[in-house]
């Protein structure tokens, strides 16, 4: 048994798929995008929370393509493809979301409950 070179070390690594891996993180952190911008008035803390969880994340899927996979090879991509609608459609469902649990969270004044209008 001799030792292997760090090349040979680094050919023996898991081979990393490109397309299966990034597109399953990208679903992770739209779903984490979704619940935090969806749920930020009722949980004004969750964007620290899902700031530290996503550099966790970061650091960690860092130690893993150094020590544990092979080097991906980089592809030139246009633009984030279908992650992108669902984001900028997460943004807009979020104004409301958060104004109907403001609206609906919010108390009221005895003198404003019993204000009537009239017309």
């Amino acid at each position: 048994n001799k030792e292997l070179s760090s090349v040979e070390q680094q050919f023996a690594l898991d081979n990393f798929d490109t397309q299966i891996k990034l597109v399953k993180r990208y679903m992770r952190q739209t779903i984490m995008f979704g619940y935090i911008v969806l749920f930020v008035a009722a949980l004004p803390i969750a964007p620290l929370l899902g700031y530290i969880s996503n550099q966790l994340e970061t650091y960690f899927f860092g130690l893993s393509l150094l020590h544990l996979q092979k080097r991906p090879i980089g592809l030139g991509i246009q633009d984030i493809g279908a992650f992108q609608l669902c984001l900028e459609i997460l943004a807009s469902l979020a104004v409301i979301t958060n104004a109907a649990i403001v609206l609906f969270a919010m108390e009221t004044s005895d003198s404003e409950r019993n204000h009537t209008f009239t017309s």
